[in-house]
């Protein structure tokens, strides 16, 4: 019998299996996706192997990739780009690490109070959970994210519209300012040349400026696991629950099991409560339970709920399940006559805060994921303008996203796109959204 069983390896499982390692117990991790142990040999930059989600390596499914993709069917037109294994979604995020605007929590009387969905703060104030954001800032650690072309761009961009410049960790108006990042400074050459033969560790340290976060981080080259340049909890806390024996006086080291899928959390009723005993899970086709007096459910938004619900534990007021919130987002995609970078360097390194209403952030990515985030918008690419205002359905869709040629010219902004664009007496100054 374990002290405690985590239920999933992704953005949360193995921040408190760490701290709850650190401080004795004994614990038991359960990820029902794989384990990469090896991502300078498993991973590649390829966009195909990695995200596809049928076939990629970076899909929400079993670690068997002759097996199907763990799919799921929405009412709406939507996708949820989760991903199974160890470090979980955290496998391809940016990396961004803002804190909760602080209006948004119980107590809160500053000057833009007003802004928020005062209906629906959080329950308790913003101080009382100051210590813990930064906690986790110190650990993984959170920096100022490191900056170049885009983010000056972008920045300048914002100075422009009167915005000031935010330099508080806590957002309480509308400001610019560098994203605080969970990814390392570039150290030694990482940053300063992109010949790959000098970029590995030690000489290397940090991040190397490549523009892939969205396929993993296993660079530098040669660097160990706890000093890749993206703090994904395969980099960050996992090594670091692996290894609490030998960093913590009173630690011991975390039990994790990769492949390992939970299809209940076994209950028993104790004074007329519903209490938690353990769960029973299935890896290498075999059945197994396990018991503990604690079980923590971290298993992301959807295996959650999906859980609970399946597991006989109380729902009194209906709510497990429901309220699923996703981004309300859209895209802004232009052409510049200057220099951008745009696939140099951390995918999101600068933004807007716009506290009760939203904010707005900076993105760069590969070719193909920007081909393929030019198509988010349901409602087509309205944007996409020709000289004197008339739009030309010439390579777009029926409902207005950019496809085929134009797709291609977009994408490549060459010159020989330029005299196309001329020779059908179109601008060459596009802007898509």
């Amino acid at each position: 019998m374990t002290d405690v069983i985590v239920i999933g390896a992704g953005g949360g499982g193995p921040v408190v299996a760490k701290e709850l390692a650190a401080r004795g117990l004994d614990v038991l991790v359960l990820e029902a996706g794989p384990r990469f142990a090896d991502p300078e040999n498993e991973w590649t930059h390829f966009e195909d192997d990695i995200n596809n989600p049928i076939t990629g390596l970076f899909r929400h499914g079993p670690g068997d990739r002759s097996g199907t993709p763990w799919l799921r069917d929405l009412p709406q037109n939507s996708f949820v780009w989760q991903v199974s294994g160890v470090g979980g979604t955290t496998l391809h995020f940016f990396g961004n690490s803002p804190r909760a605007a602080p209006g948004a929590f119980s107590g809160y009387d500053g000057a833009d109070r007003d802004m928020y969905d005062t209906a629906h703060l959080f329950p308790f104030g913003y101080d009382e959970l100051r210590p813990y954001y930064e906690w986790v800032e110190a650990t993984l650690p959170v920096q100022t994210a490191p900056m170049g072309a885009k983010e000056q761009v972008f920045l300048r961009g914002a100075a422009a519209m009167g915005l000031p410049h935010q330099t508080s960790l806590d957002t309480t108006g509308a400001a610019h300012r560098a994203q605080q990042n969970a990814i390392l400074q570039p150290g030694g050459t990482a940053g300063r040349t992109r010949d790959r033969a000098r970029l590995h560790h030690p000489e290397a340290r940090g991040c190397t400026m490549c523009g892939h976060c969205y396929q993993g981080c296993f660079l530098p080259l040669g660097a160990p696991r706890n000093l890749k340049a993206k703090r994904s909890t395969d980099n960050s806390y996992v090594p670091m629950m692996l290894t609490a024996d030998a960093w913590s006086p009173q630690g011991r080291a975390v039990t994790l099991i990769a492949d390992a899928v939970v299809s209940e959390i076994l209950v028993e009723e104790v004074n007329g409560e519903t209490v938690a005993r353990g769960v029973r899970f299935t890896t290498a086709g075999e059945e197994h339970e396990a018991t503990a007096p604690v079980v923590v459910l971290a298993a992301g938004c959807i295996e959650s709920p999906r859980l609970w619900l399946n597991s006989t534990l109380p729902n009194p007021n209906g709510w497990v399940g429901r309220g699923l919130t996703d981004h309300h987002m859209d895209a802004v995609f232009g052409v510049f006559d200057e220099y951008t970078g745009q696939t140099r360097g951390p995918g999101s390194n600068a933004r807007v805060d716009l506290p009760g209403y939203g904010g707005i952030e900076q993105v760069g990515l590969p070719p193909a994921l920007i081909a393929y985030a030019l198509n988010f918008s349901d409602s087509g690419i309205h944007g996409y303008g020709r000289a004197g205002g008339v739009v030309d359905s010439a390579g777009a869709d029926s409902v207005g996203r950019l496809v085929g040629r134009d797709l291609l010219d977009t994408m490549a902004d060459t010159t020989a796109s330029s005299r196309r664009s001329s020779s059908r007496t179109t601008t060459s100054n596009r802007t898509t959204a």
